[in-house]
């Protein structure tokens, strides 16, 4: 039968004498401790968020309305019946009232204020909610088209900050108008503002009743 007495003195004997007779360097590669190591990217992906304020002016009064990509309390994404919020208690409209054979080009006009976190910006659009591009009553109609509105031409129209090149507006399914192309260079925009006039004319014999229509504003961060 193997002595493990015997046994473990002559190994340690051995070691012993195999450890005087290595070099140097050996020994001290022998007291470095083992080890492993990686590298770990930690990493953060910021949402892009945009937000647009519609206050719009007219003789009903002035209005607000915000509206937010991302709820502001949990950052969750919002779905578009979700998104505007009325600040005021007033109509979700702009209103002027007219005689036949007349015009207002000035009193009606929103200011959209834009915020986004988007490095290269945002674009602002204008179209019509629908394909009917009219201002109508249920019998009658004002039609949209391009140009200053002059007082006996039925027509109505808008114009981007300067009042002064008037744009018919484009029904839903045409391509919108671009109210604002903004590039920004890494930083964010906050409260960009544009605004848009809404112009209207009557004909000589414009039949009375109150002409509606509906467009839609849209910023989509680039």
């Amino acid at each position: 039968m193997l002595d493990i007495k015997k046994l473990a003195v002559s190994l340690g004997v051995a070691a012993s004498l195999t450890t005087v007779a290595l070099p140097a360097v050996v020994l001290a590669d022998d007291d470095e401790p083992i080890s492993a190591s990686d590298t770990l990217d930690v990493q953060v992906n910021v949402a892009t968020i945009i937000s647009m304020s519609l206050q719009s002016h007219s003789a009903l009064g002035n209005r607000t309305t915000d509206c937010n990509s991302h709820d502001p309390e949990t950052g969750d994404p919002l779905a578009p019946a979700d998104q505007c919020e009325d600040v005021s208690d007033l109509p979700n409209q702009v209103k002027t009232t007219l005689l036949p054979s007349s015009a207002d080009t000035t009193s009606m006009y929103t200011d959209i204020k834009v915020s986004t976190n988007s490095g290269a910006g945002y674009v602002l659009t204008l179209a019509d909610k629908d394909t009917n591009t009219n201002l109508a009553t249920a019998s009658a109609y004002i039609a949209t088209a391009a140009g200053l509105p002059t007082a006996g031409t039925a027509s109505w129209a808008v114009s981007i900050d300067s009042g002064t090149n008037w744009l018919a507006m484009p029904a839903s399914n045409g391509t919108p108008i671009t109210v604002k192309n903004y590039t920004a260079t890494h930083d964010v925009v906050v409260e960009d503002q544009s605004t848009v006039r809404y112009g209207v004319a009557t004909a000589n014999d414009q039949a009375t009743g109150t002409y509606t229509d509906t467009v839609t504003y849209t910023a989509t961060a680039n």
